[in-house]
């Protein structure tokens, strides 16, 4: 279990489940709970990992696929029961770990479309994806600024350490904030 996102209300709390089944098939599936981890319960219509409520209660997650070579993960936003679920990235590569922003109108994500693992953003509605780094090296754990106008990331460094950037969302100014975060 990984990942846990409160909703809105602060009643519930979406997350991702992976594990790999009788037939050591790996499955990656949304569960909610309420706040204090009773009544945990599968979304049975969803498969996919990195849940995060959105500010209208619907929840904004990658498809399944992260573990397989032939199938890509691909960034949705769905309904809490798992229904109407609209898909903002259509691609042959991965786009997942998505988080939507402060004021709700752009996700932040990461894809590996450029030939590694970048940090991206788009609006909403699946338009405008924009690229925000660039280089050789695997980025990840994108986070929102409070104020919504810079991305957080992590990148691993020569030493095989983490450090943490910013970058404003229209992909300038990237800065280091922290050297040799982790290992």
């Amino acid at each position: 279990d990984y990942g846990p996102a409160f909703s809105p209300d602060g009643k519930t709390i979406a997350f991702g489940r992976e594990y790999a089944d009788v037939n050591g098939v790996r499955q990656e599936e949304i569960w909610l709970m309420n706040a204090d981890g009773t009544e945990q319960r599968q979304i049975k219509g969803l498969a996919g990992g990195a849940p995060e409520f959105m500010p209208d209660g619907r929840l904004l997650f990658h498809s399944k696929g992260r573990f397989s070579k032939a199938i890509a993960t691909q960034i949705n936003i769905a309904n809490i029961d798992g229904s109407n679920v609209i898909q903002l990235t259509n691609d042959d590569t991965n786009n997942f770990n998505p988080k939507i922003s402060p004021d709700g109108t752009q996700i932040a994500y990461l894809s590996n479309r450029d030939g590694n693992q970048e940090v991206y953003v788009m609006n909403v509605d699946g338009s405008k994806q924009t690229r925000l780094t660039k280089n050789r090296i695997l980025d990840g754990d994108p986070a929102w600024s409070p104020d919504g106008f810079k991305v957080f990331f992590t990148t691993q460094n020569v030493f095989g350490f983490y450090d943490i950037y910013k970058v404003n969302k229209d992909s300038s100014s990237t800065e280091r904030v922290l050297i040799n975060a982790s290992q």
